[in-house]
Order: structure tokens, then sequence, then C-alpha cells
């Protein structure tokens, strides 16, 4: 028998929850019923602990934990998505400011000749940027394109008092330079 009061009472907390297999259930409820001193210890210890019976009544209580929970982490994945939004929001607007060619009208660039060089003078918004290409046929004729970024078009006037002056080329190099569409920018006079 003392060997049976040991089982029942390590089974008596797992009674209390109702966590028990139905024929476990029987056996302590039996032996409780019968042993004086396994009875007292029940009582004591179901006395002591207020643990709802029902595993429902349990279950309602532990959704508050469930839903501080998921709250806490909805709240810390918002919080993880603002900041990625941000992140891409800034990293997407430094890619457009420096990748997005605006193209610039050659009849805002001026050439003129000074000191044996071609000098070209802009007299538009921001910085230019140009591409210029030599022909195949003759090399002294030139292909040009030219092109803002908003980088260079809104930022340089924010910092820089004169406009973009200048570039040069050696006259020797040159004999006609031509915009992107086939238009004579300007022409050698011999």
């Amino acid at each position: 028998m003392k060997y049976e009061c040991d089982i029942v009472k390590d089974l008596i907390p797992l009674y209390i929850d109702d966590v028990l297999s139905e024929n476990s259930k029987i056996f302590v409820k039996d032996h409780i019923d019968s042993c004086e001193a396994c009875r007292k210890y029940y009582e004591k210890l179901s006395s002591d602990v207020k643990i709802p019976v029902s595993r429902e009544t349990r279950k309602y209580d532990l959704k508050p934990m469930e839903y501080l929970k998921a709250s806490l982490s909805r709240k810390i994945i918002r919080r993880v998505l603002a900041v990625v939004l941000v992140i891409g929001f800034f990293v997407g607007s430094f890619i457009f400011a420096t990748r997005y060619e605006m193209p610039v009208d050659s009849s805002k660039v001026d050439f003129y000749e000074k000191d044996d060089y071609l000098m070209m003078k802009y007299d538009g918004q921001g910085d230019l940027l140009y591409s210029a290409n030599a022909s195949w046929e003759n090399r002294k004729v030139w292909t040009i394109r030219f092109w803002q970024t908003p980088l260079e078009k809104y930022l340089p006037p924010l910092y820089k008092k004169e406009k973009y002056t200048k570039d040069s080329m050696p006259l020797y190099k040159v004999k006609k330079v031509y915009d992107e569409d086939g238009n004579v920018l300007w022409e050698k006079k011999d």
C-alpha cells in the first residue's frame, strides 16, 4: 500500500490539473476515497492551488497572453516594415536622382572659339552632362548628346553661385558638331 500511496501522491497534481487519462483518474479517485492520508494530501493541494478544473477555462485564461504575444509581434513587424519602407524610399530616391537621364535641349548650349579651343557654354539650370563621339568616316566630325540627372539639375544651383560656364576641345580636332538629332550645332569657318 505504501507504493500505491507514493504513486497516487505523484499523480494528484495531474489529477487536479485534469490531465490524466480516464483509467488513471479512476485509479486516483478510488484511492483517495479509501485512503485518509492521500485524501488530506489531495485537499491540501487543491485548496492551496487555485487552478480551474476545466480545460476550456484554462485556455480562456491563456488567451490574453496569446493576444499580448501576437500584438507585440505585430508591433515589431510594423516597425520593421516601416524602417524597410523608409530605407527603400531613400535608396530609390538616390538611384532616381543619380541615374534618371533628362534630355537637355541643345539650343541652350552655345559653342564659340577661343584661344585655339572650341568652347561650350550652357545657359540652363544646373550642371550639364554630355557624351561626344567622333564619326567613323571623318574623325573631326562629332556628335554630341546632352543630358542631366535630377541631381545635376537641382542640386548645383543650391550651392554654386555661377552657372556651368564652359568646357573645351582643341580646335584642330573639330570640324563640325552635331546633336543626336542631326542638327548642326557648330561648324568650323574656313
